[in-house]
């Protein structure tokens, strides 16, 4: 009553071996982007720790949420700036006294943290995402090694 025809074509269910090397090729370029961008970030910070200066600011406003922004007030060289951090981490309270980390150079570059902390912070982002894409990459060479060699094997049949 049921009868299958061998022509028909088997469905299969899931990624094939090409789906799942398309999507660790994804993985693979957007974790080498991480690495760029934190490499970045962290020798940015890393140049201005060398040069920062701390000042006396007073917090201003305390945004609700864990990582909402602090506001704050500081002087530098006579100018008042304003800045915002995050600073849930902190025990700050509205008036009071905060270190205010600033780039001599550029005082709108500030924050709460030290650029140091900062630039540590992003090279622990950037070890990470060398070790993801060592691990990718390795997963997207077995992966594509095992899709050329099925394809040699499905060839090889076609050809007997």
């Amino acid at each position: 009553m049921f009868e299958q025809t061998v022509d028909q074509p088997v469905v299969r269910r899931g990624l094939s071996k090409k789906g799942w090397a398309k999507y660790l090729l994804f993985y693979l370029v957007v974790s080498i982007g991480l690495i760029l961008l934190f490499g970045h970030l962290s020798s940015k910070d890393a140049l201005i720790a060398e040069r920062e200066k701390i000042v006396t600011g007073t917090i201003v406003e305390i945004h609700k949420g864990k990582h909402d922004p602090t506001d704050y007030t500081f002087q530098f060289e006579g100018n008042t700036f304003q800045g915002k951090d995050s600073g849930s981490y902190l025990d700050l309270t509205v008036g009071a006294s905060a270190k205010v980390f600033v780039d001599p150079q550029n005082p709108q570059t500030n924050g709460l943290r030290s650029f140091r902390f900062k630039s540590g912070l992003n090279h622990d982002f950037k070890t990470f995402a060398v070790y993801l894409s060592i691990a990718l990459a390795i997963a997207s060479a077995i992966l594509w090694l095992r899709v050329l060699n099925s394809e040699a094997t499905e060839s090889d049949k076609e050809g007997t």
